[in-house]
């Protein structure tokens, strides 16, 4: 049985009349999300999928998860949801922390939708920034 999840694309007009794939996140059984990496996606800047994890605020070194003085609790990790077909796309990357786009993909998992598009999502996590102000 294939988990619950979202998938991710990019809408804009001037991919019409297709949709642009931008990645999908599987729902968890115990809570929270794992990205689906597709192919495209692998090796993009030196990263997997559209995460990277940080320590504290920083990107870490290489070795960092084998030092004893990293807390799990340190850990976390940033998202970049991007287009990558037009250069008009390329420019509105949607960034969010594991937190808030953990939140936006259970709101909308929960209103029974399994697809979103990026713009939906953008104004989803700006919505939470504001509701946090």
């Amino acid at each position: 049985m294939i988990p619950p999840s979202v998938f991710i694309f990019c809408d804009d007009p001037s991919h019409s009349p297709k949709r642009e794939p931008i990645t999908t996140f599987l729902e968890l059984p115990g809570g929270g999300w794992q990205e689906k990496v597709h192919k495209a996606r692998i090796g993009r800047a030196g990263h997997v999928g559209s995460g990277v994890h940080l320590v504290g605020n920083t990107v870490p070194e290489a070795g960092w998860a084998l030092d004893p003085e990293i807390s799990n609790s340190d850990i976390r990790s940033k998202y970049e949801l991007a287009c990558e077909r037009t250069p008009t796309c390329r420019k509105r990357p949607v960034r969010a922390l594991e937190g808030s786009l953990f939140r936006a993909l259970d709101q909308w998992r929960s209103s029974g939708q399994s697809e979103m598009a990026l713009n939906v999502l953008a104004a989803i996590l700006e919505e939470q920034a504001r509701r946090k102000r």
